[in-house]
Protein backbone atom coordinates (compact mmCIF):
# COMPACT_ATOMS: atom_id res chain seq x y z
CA UNK A 1 0.00 0.00 0.00
CA UNK A 2 1.49 3.41 -1.00
CA UNK A 3 2.44 5.87 1.65
CA UNK A 4 0.17 8.98 1.40
CA UNK A 5 2.89 11.25 2.83
CA UNK A 6 5.25 10.32 -0.02
CA UNK A 7 2.50 11.09 -2.58
CA UNK A 8 1.86 14.51 -1.01
CA UNK A 9 5.58 15.33 -1.02
CA UNK A 10 5.82 14.21 -4.63
CA UNK A 11 2.78 16.31 -5.63
CA UNK A 12 4.08 19.36 -3.73
CA UNK A 13 7.47 19.04 -5.43
CA UNK A 14 5.82 18.66 -8.85
CA UNK A 15 3.71 21.78 -8.24
CA UNK A 16 6.77 23.74 -7.13
CA UNK A 17 8.65 22.72 -10.28
CA UNK A 18 5.66 23.58 -12.50
CA UNK A 19 5.34 27.02 -10.91
CA UNK A 20 9.01 27.80 -11.41
CA UNK A 21 8.85 26.58 -15.02
CA UNK A 22 5.79 28.75 -15.65
CA UNK A 23 7.62 31.81 -14.27
CA UNK A 24 10.56 31.04 -16.54
CA UNK A 25 8.27 30.62 -19.54
CA UNK A 26 6.51 33.91 -18.79
CA UNK A 27 9.86 35.72 -18.64
CA UNK A 28 10.89 34.16 -21.95
CA UNK A 29 7.59 35.20 -23.55
CA UNK A 30 8.23 38.77 -22.42
CA UNK A 31 11.52 38.63 -24.34
CA UNK A 32 10.28 36.74 -27.39
CA UNK A 33 7.18 38.79 -28.22
CA UNK A 34 9.09 42.09 -28.74
CA UNK A 35 11.68 40.17 -30.79
CA UNK A 36 8.92 38.77 -33.01
CA UNK A 37 7.51 42.27 -33.49
CA UNK A 38 10.98 43.57 -34.33
CA UNK A 39 11.48 40.72 -36.79
CA UNK A 40 8.21 41.53 -38.57
CA UNK A 41 9.12 45.21 -38.68
CA UNK A 42 12.59 44.48 -40.08
CA UNK A 43 11.15 42.14 -42.70
CA UNK A 44 8.68 44.79 -43.83
CA UNK A 45 11.46 47.39 -43.99
CA UNK A 46 13.71 44.95 -45.88
CA UNK A 47 10.93 44.20 -48.37
CA UNK A 48 10.43 47.93 -48.97
CA UNK A 49 14.16 48.48 -49.51
CA UNK A 50 14.36 45.51 -51.87
CA UNK A 51 11.41 46.91 -53.81
CA UNK A 52 13.16 50.28 -54.12
CA UNK A 53 16.44 48.70 -55.20
CA UNK A 54 14.59 46.61 -57.79
CA UNK A 55 12.78 49.70 -59.01
CA UNK A 56 15.73 52.12 -59.13
CA UNK A 57 18.51 49.63 -59.87
CA UNK A 58 18.27 50.03 -63.66
CA UNK A 59 18.43 53.83 -63.31
CA UNK A 60 21.54 53.57 -61.15
CA UNK A 61 23.14 51.25 -63.72
CA UNK A 62 22.41 53.75 -66.49
CA UNK A 63 23.90 56.61 -64.48
CA UNK A 64 27.03 54.53 -63.97
CA UNK A 65 27.12 53.70 -67.69
CA UNK A 66 26.74 57.40 -68.51
CA UNK A 67 29.71 58.14 -66.26
CA UNK A 68 31.80 55.42 -67.91
CA UNK A 69 30.82 56.27 -71.50
CA UNK A 70 30.39 60.05 -71.71
CA UNK A 71 30.03 59.95 -75.49
CA UNK A 72 26.66 58.20 -75.09
CA UNK A 73 25.37 60.47 -72.33
CA UNK A 74 22.55 62.03 -74.39
CA UNK A 75 21.12 58.63 -75.34
CA UNK A 76 21.55 57.26 -71.82
CA UNK A 77 19.89 60.33 -70.33
CA UNK A 78 16.83 59.72 -72.54
CA UNK A 79 16.69 56.12 -71.25
CA UNK A 80 16.93 57.38 -67.66
CA UNK A 81 14.05 59.81 -68.23
CA UNK A 82 11.90 57.01 -69.68
CA UNK A 83 12.67 54.73 -66.72
CA UNK A 84 11.96 57.47 -64.18
CA UNK A 85 8.63 58.22 -65.86
CA UNK A 86 7.71 54.51 -65.70
CA UNK A 87 8.71 54.38 -62.03
CA UNK A 88 6.60 57.47 -61.31
CA UNK A 89 3.59 55.85 -63.00
CA UNK A 90 4.10 52.60 -61.04
CA UNK A 91 4.35 54.48 -57.76
CA UNK A 92 1.15 56.37 -58.61
CA UNK A 93 -0.65 53.11 -59.30
CA UNK A 94 0.64 51.56 -56.06
CA UNK A 95 -0.46 54.55 -54.01
CA UNK A 96 -4.00 54.28 -55.45
CA UNK A 97 -4.21 50.66 -54.31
Amino acid sequence: MPNPNNNKKFNDEALRINRSLKKENDKLKELIIPMQDLGRSLKKENDELKYQVDMYGPVINLVYRMYCIPSQSDEIMREIKVLLKEIEELRGQNEKQ
